[in-house]
């Protein structure tokens, strides 16, 4: 009751010590006392770090044009404000300064907000992913698969397009998988005729099995591996450069190590055909000569007459994949994998995850360049261990007996005098 003593103490000295002024006075210096608290709270309500109201808070961020997102609480407001002033005012916003503290400050007051621990290590921003720190990607690496030409397979003669809609040029894995009911593909030739780059197999592909044409890295840089299922067949393998359509002395293998094909930015002419070697089999169905760019099978209104050959059935199916970088992209990725919660919270741990990958999506966006394609991962930890299925056997399976067609009597070996008979006897 100090705001009661307070009034008695201004009192003339005989009254003081009153008990009905003495309660007059615990009166008003009660109302006083809740004035004074009333007016704590609106001069607290007054700085952002101090308010206990989110509207408040709310109203102080709103002259930064900050306002906060629905599943925000007000320790998380705090840090979201504090993230994108500092990203704006101490480093620029779309510098990877900025970013990464903007991530720092914003992390550890959504972990004290949640009561969880997302990442060990919230000060680091890496530029390779990591399952310790969190990583700015700039450019990722976007998978890209196309199977074709055509859903039927691919035919000998065949040209496509593929797209590489990347920054740079990148090395294409190819997936070649025999069939048809003629017991494969013979001597497949894959050329990119962009780059000039050709690999060509020189062996009988059996029907339902597959060519496995990989990228590695080597030493010397990227090379080319090369498996027939399980089998390393790298040894029958062929890379020609440059190689020119219709040119037979240019089909040579380059020296040096294999490499894969290279697909350059933008769209890559690829085409397909069986190409006749010495000693690999497919006399009927490979080429006897290196055609050029014009030739094509004999289809009605889509070839010229001079420039076809008899159409051919499609024995083959043929897939590329590659990784390109995406312009114009970045990406936050954030561990998960070692997060941690209250006991019994794990429920409220995972939604509160989820509005954290949301909020982290919008400052990006807010802090990325125009233009620029910004994305969060909270990526959970993962272990790999790759796999192949190899092709063991192909139905249905004929199976054929062979044997003896039998005999009354076990023939004579030789001539022996007394022994056996002129007509049954050989000469020893």
């Amino acid at each position: 009751m100090g705001r009661a003593a307070d009034l008695l103490s201004r009192l003339p000295d005989l009254y003081r010590e009153g008990e009905t002024l003495g309660r007059i006075g615990a009166v008003f210096g009660n109302q006083f006392e809740m004035l004074d608290e009333t007016a704590r709270d609106v001069r607290r309500s007054h700085f952002f770090a101090q308010c206990l109201d989110l509207e408040d808070a709310a109203k102080l961020g709103a002259l930064l044009d900050i306002a906060p997102e629905p599943f925000q609480g007000l320790t998380e407001y705090r840090a979201w404000v504090a993230g994108l002033r500092a990203a704006r005012l101490q480093a620029g916003s779309v510098t990877r300064e900025g970013i990464r503290l903007f991530t720092q400050l914003y992390l550890d007051g959504f972990e004290a907000g949640n009561r969880l621990q997302v990442t060990p290590v919230t000060g680091q921003l890496g530029d390779a992913a990591s399952d310790a720190a969190p990583a700015l990607i700039e450019n990722p690496p976007v998978a890209r698969h196309i199977r074709g030409p055509g859903l039927d397979g691919i035919t000998p003669l065949d040209q496509f397009t593929l797209e590489n809609g990347g920054l740079d040029a990148v090395p294409a894995g190819m997936v070649i998988t025999a069939r048809g009911d003629q017991g494969g593909e013979f001597a497949p030739m894959i050329a990119n005729l962009t780059t000039g780059e050709a690999l060509v197999y020189l062996d009988r592909l059996p029907a339902g099995q597959r060519l496995f044409l990989l990228p590695v890295r080597t030493a010397e840089g990227i090379g080319l591996r090369a498996l027939r299922e399980a089998e390393d067949v790298s040894a029958r393998i062929r890379y020609i450069h440059p190689i020119r359509p219709g040119d037979a002395s240019s089909a040579v293998a380059a020296p040096g190590p294999l490499r894969p094909l290279t697909l350059n930015r933008g769209a890559n002419l690829m085409w397909f055909l069986p190409l006749a070697h010495f000693d690999v089999p497919g006399l009927d169905r490979a080429l006897l000569a290196l055609a050029d760019e014009n030739l094509g099978q004999g289809r009605w209104d889509r070839t010229r007459f001079d420039h076809a050959v008899f159409a051919q059935e499609a024995w083959a199916s043929l897939q590329v994949a590659w990784a390109e970088s995406a312009p114009a992209a970045m990406e936050l990725r954030i561990p998960t994998g070692m997060m941690r919660s209250e006991a019994g919270r794990i429920d409220a741990a995972l939604l509160a995850l989820d509005n954290l990958a949301t909020a982290l999506g919008i400052a990006l966006r807010r802090l990325s360049a125009a233009g620029v394609s910004a994305k969060a991962n909270l990526a959970p930890r993962r272990e790999y261990q790759p796999m192949q299925d190899n092709l063991a056997l192909v139905l249905p399976i004929s199976f054929r007996e062979g044997g003896s067609t039998g005999a009354d009597r076990m023939p004579d070996a030789d001539a022996r005098f007394g022994v056996t008979k002129l007509d049954d006897a050989t000469l020893g």
